[in-house]
């Protein structure tokens, strides 16, 4: 077994020898130019007997160098031409310096508007507006105005007899209630005789939604609350048909029939107005 071992060695060590001898020979150059190397094939050395004994393996052949390619050459850039800058003209002379030798015309001052005095703005502010003149009453808007008038006060009374236990103001509101229902039928007899058909316009229409208005708050008022209200209410309802009558029924009625009864009826306003005035002085304040 040991000179099996010793032949395989030998035959190993020649191969190795033989191998780098001709690698030696391919790397000799010919007139000094390089020349690939060239492997001669060697005879495989005998194989031995025990394979387990050759431990070194095979030699590699070396790889020729790759020869490198020659670069594209580099075309030269076109040459630039410069042109010359062009000339530069000298600029106008701006028009603000033509229009500053020029003289300027002078501007007339402008007063400043007078200021009102404070007084004179209080008055102003404190001056009702012009209210438009009313239009012209005809005999059958004065016969609805009254007509209106006398049931706005019979519908307070009816109220106040059927809430109030007051004896003032129930015998207050006994009293208008049978004065302004004899006005009533005095003027719907003389209309009826005169042929004339009441026209309703703006204070009929104002008597009537106010009247209608107070009733929807008397309804929710009771006892104290209801007649302070009350006598407040009639004191503000006869001051107003009594500045009808002095400003507008009078002076327009035509009918000389219909201007008496007015007139007659005037002193009985009068006198529920100051009534009333009284009986709301009593109502301010509650007592036992």
């Amino acid at each position: 077994m040991h000179r099996a071992f010793r032949s395989s060695a030998v035959a190993i060590a020649v191969t190795w020898l033989l191998s780098g001898c001709a690698l030696i020979r391919g790397l000799r150059t010919e007139n000094g130019e390089e020349v690939a190397p060239v492997v001669e094939e060697t005879p495989a050395a005998p194989t031995p007997a025990n394979p387990a004994a050759s431990t070194k393996p095979a030699p590699v052949p070396a790889t020729p160098p790759v020869p490198t390619p020659a670069s594209a050459p580099v075309p030269t850039p076109a040459p630039v031409t410069v042109e010359p800058p062009a000339p530069v003209r000298a600029a106008a002379p701006a028009p603000a310096a033509v229009a500053a030798t020029e003289p300027v015309p002078a501007t007339a001052a402008i007063p400043p508007a007078p200021i009102p005095r404070r007084e004179s703005r209080r008055a102003a502010a404190a001056a009702p507006a012009a209210k438009p003149a009313p239009a012209a009453l005809s005999d059958a808007n004065i016969a609805a105005i009254v007509v209106a008038a006398n049931n706005a006060d019979i519908l307070y009374a009816d109220l106040a007899l059927a809430k109030s236990r007051d004896v003032g103001v129930r015998n207050f509101a006994m009293m208008v209630k049978k004065d302004h229902q004899s006005v009533n039928e005095a003027a719907t007899a003389l209309v009826t005789r005169l042929k004339v058909t009441p026209v309703d316009n703006e204070i009929s229409f104002d008597l009537r939604d106010d009247a209608e208005t107070k009733r929807l708050i008397f309804r929710d008022l009771e006892g104290f609350a209801f007649d302070s209200a009350y006598a407040a209410n009639e004191v503000s309802y006869h001051t107003t048909v009594l500045g009808a009558i002095d400003g507008a029924l009078l002076p327009s009625a035509r009918n000389a029939e219909l201007r008496a009864l007015i007139a007659q009826v005037r002193p009985a306003v009068a006198a529920h107005l100051e009534h009333a005035k009284a009986l709301a002085a009593k109502k301010t304040v509650r007592t036992r």
